[in-house]
């Protein structure tokens, strides 16, 4: 093989790798999603989720079932702040993660317009967690959000007692 064939041949080795290495290491939402949903059992949903709605909060299974409280705070409303949603989030890790690794439901309670109540179900437990989920941001520009500014620890991991031992009832919470 000449020189130049052998250098034609190393710099095409050299583009590929460079190519799919770039592509391994990409912070691409869509390949992260696609990780995301390959990685975890799948959730199932009850009620009306708006695809926001559903969206932050199979995020926040996730996380969840990874034992990530960092990513979880993120997904937190701004109403409290960062500190207590690290502090709510490593209760949640620590009551739920293991109980997200496996088949969970969510209810979602009322419609998606400014707020939703969701009610998570991790039925190999027999375990609940409410989420509070609200519009955030300056005209809701960030989004939908979960609240995790719950200031004592044992009303943060407490399972609702209005919601019903299993999903699909729809109803709201009282009062």
């Amino acid at each position: 093989m000449s020189q130049n064939r052998r250098s034609a041949v190393f710099a095409a080795a050299l583009a590929l790798t460079v190519l799919v290495g770039g592509c391994a290491v990409s912070s691409d939402p869509e390949l992260a999603d696609t990780n995301d949903y390959v990685s975890h059992e799948p959730l199932r949903v009850a009620g009306y989720p708006s695809a926001a709605t559903l969206a932050v909060v199979q995020k926040a299974v996730w996380r969840l079932a990874d034992g990530d409280a960092g990513r979880l705070a993120a997904l937190a409303t701004s109403d409290g702040s960062k500190t207590q949603a690290l502090a709510n989030a490593k209760l949640w890790v620590s009551a739920f993660g293991k109980d997200a690794r496996g088949k969970v439901t969510a209810e979602f309670l009322g419609a998606a317009d400014e707020r939703q109540t969701v009610v998570v179900y991790f039925q190999d437990s027999g375990r609940r967690k409410d989420l509070h989920l609200r519009v955030d941001g300056i005209g809701g520009e960030d989004g939908w959000r979960i609240r995790m500014n719950d200031t004592d620890p044992a009303s943060a991991v407490a399972e609702p007692t209005w919601a019903p031992r299993t999903p699909g009832t729809g109803e709201l919470p009282p009062g």
